[in-house]
């Protein structure tokens, strides 16, 4: 079992183990490992296990993390590895850890060539057709890894995909009914709107591999497709959006006039392209799934456990209804969704909760008892952090700070709005978030914002 303890026993003796759940280092009673040093941030490093292997991350703290006397943002833990934080050491041990060799001596007889990620957008490495495509793939790998609701398929995606094959992009998806239907397209400078065959894209879901058309025209395969032939289709890639047996949609490229034409490795690339945006839409499709799956089931628990049963639901709405008006992106909706939902998870699952007749406010310590109840409880299934850190500045009351996170400083002035609320007005929530996204963007307090839309 993989440990970390402190090197100075007077800090304690018991090491902790490294499990499924990430260990926080820090000065935050939060931290799993606590070191009071002023020295070290209050969220200050994580370490966490992938597999066999464990790491340590610098999670952005003032004074860094070393690791065998050398600095790192990063690092793979090897047994008996020191790790310093400020003017705490820490000893990682695991017996049972893979073996690594120790490839970083004399590396002057090294024979091989490395291309850094960084050397990638570095036009002066772009010397050959093979780099090139490398970078490419390399930088279109980042952008879907990046973009878990692929909101950015139109502004970051495509571009990459029409940039380098120089023609008019396209992402058609398949529908249940099996309807195809557009989902984005990206036109380079100066090309015009590529012509879309039907029957092309029916053939490539039919064959369900990558089809390359130089003349469609002349093209045996589709004689008799009037679709081709009236509208004279020219140079064509088409290739299947698939990552499993399912098949999501297609990749089309038209080249932008009729010398254009395309390679076997264009086709190639291609394929490979479609199959990585294949393997996103995938994961798209079964996370909102999951999500809608998740949200109802939390919002019908709340509603059986807290009383009135519509409070942390409508928190959490009007919360997401602010952070819409103000641009924030989905990862930060989802996040204030959820803390919305449990920022009285602690107070619901306490023994002497009352859901039939809930007592008077509580006073300011018995809130801070049951923000620290909530954060206990959501802990072991935050992941991320992000949810500990918008309710941490909640509960604390540093929401009140200009440098809270903004998605504190909205769920904390919403459970604020909600607590005033006269239950008997039916437009007071609107008028309240209309308040607070005035509030939030003073240089648009002049603007008008109806309670409905709020």
């Amino acid at each position: 079992m993989a440990e970390i303890r402190f090197e100075d026993r007077s800090f304690g003796n018991n090491p902790h183990q490294i499990g499924k759940q990430r260990l926080r280092i820090g000065r935050d009673p939060s931290c799993q490992i606590q070191i009071l040093d002023k020295n070290i941030s209050r969220q200050h490093a994580e370490i966490f296990r992938v597999g066999e292997m464990c790491f340590i991350r610098d999670l952005n703290s003032r004074n860094g993390i070393s690791v065998n006397d050398r600095r790192a943002k990063e690092e793979l833990l090897r047994d008996g590895d020191k790790i310093q934080i400020g003017a705490t050491t820490l000893i990682f041990s695991d017996r049972g850890a893979p073996e690594f060799a120790d490839d970083e001596k004399d590396t002057d007889d090294l024979s091989a060539v490395s291309l850094n990620l960084e050397d990638l957008n570095d036009p002066a490495t772009l010397t050959d057709l093979a780099t090139r495509r490398l970078r490419f793939l390399c930088r279109l790998g980042v952008a879907l890894a990046a973009d878990e609701n692929l909101e950015e398929l139109n502004e970051q995606i495509l571009p990459l995909v029409g940039e380098q094959f120089a023609a008019a992009t396209y992402v058609f998806t398949r529908q249940a009914g099996g309807a195809v239907t557009p989902l984005g397209s990206f036109l380079p400078n100066g090309c015009e709107p590529g012509k879309i065959s039907k029957a092309i894209i029916k053939r490539t879901l039919l064959e369900r591999r990558a089809l390359r058309i130089d003349d469609a025209h002349g093209d045996e395969r589709f004689q008799a497709e009037e679709s081709v032939i009236t509208r004279d289709i020219g140079a064509v890639l088409c290739a299947p959006l698939s990552a499993t047996n399912a098949i999501d949609g297609v990749l089309y490229l038209a080249a932008p006039t009729a010398d254009q034409k395309f390679s076997d490795d264009d086709l190639e690339l291609l394929a490979a392209t479609a199959t990585q945006l294949g393997a996103a839409l995938a994961r798209q499709r079964d996370y909102r799934q999951l999500e809608d799956d998740f949200w109802g089931t939390l919002t019908t628990l709340t509603k059986i456990f807290e009383q009135p049963a519509e409070r942390a639901e409508a928190v959490a709405h009007a919360a997401v209804t602010i952070a819409r008006h103000l641009a924030l992106p989905p990862r930060s909706r989802h996040y204030l969704q959820l803390a919305g939902l449990l920022h009285r998870l602690g107070e619901i699952s306490a023994p002497e909760y009352d859901r039939v007749a809930p007592s008077a406010p509580l006073p300011a310590d018995r809130q801070k008892e049951h923000g620290e109840r909530t954060l206990a409880l959501i802990r072991p299934f935050d992941r991320s952090g992000e949810l500990e850190k918008i309710l941490h500045s909640v509960f604390s009351g540093q929401y009140h700070f200009a440098d809270a996170p903004l998605e504190a400083q909205i769920l904390g002035m919403t459970i604020e709005m909600f607590g005033r609320l006269d239950p008997n007005d039916p437009n007071a929530a609107g008028e309240a978030t209309a308040r607070i996204i005035r509030e939030l963007t003073p240089n648009h307090a002049h603007e008008t914002i109806h309670p409905q839309s709020a």
